[in-house]
C-alpha cells in the first residue's frame, strides 16, 4: 500500500506498508513500513526525513543460538540537491 499527500506545496508526505507472509524458517509473516516527509528548502535543496519500521512474527535464532528482535526502527535524515 502507498500513500502520498501534498501538505502543502512545500512539504510532501509519503507512507509505504508491505506485508509478505513467507515461510516458519524466514518468520512467517514480515512487515515494513516506511513513513516521512519531503520539504522543499528552496535553491534546489531538500530535506526528506523517513522512518523505517520492520516487523518479523517469528525471528529465528542464528547459528550461535542469538534470535533477533522482532522490531526494528531506523530514522534517515538527508539533504538533496538538484542540479
Amino acid at each position: 500500500t502507498e500513500y502520498e499527500y501534498e501538505l502543502s506545496s512545500d512539504i510532501d508526505f509519503e507512507a509505504n506498508y508491505q506485508v509478505q507472509f513467507v515461510s516458519e524458517e524466514s518468520g512467517e509473516v514480515i512487515h515494513h513500513l516506511s513513513t516521512g516527509l519531503e520539504v522543499d528548502l528552496g535553491n534546489n535543496f531538500e530535506l526528506d526525513t523517513t522512518l523505517f519500521v520492520d516487523r518479523t512474527a517469528k525471528p529465528q535464532a542464528d547459528d550461535g543460538g542469538i534470535t533477533p528482535e522482532k522490531d526494528d526502527y531506523r530514522l534517515v535524515v538527508s539533504l538533496g540537491y538538484d542540479f
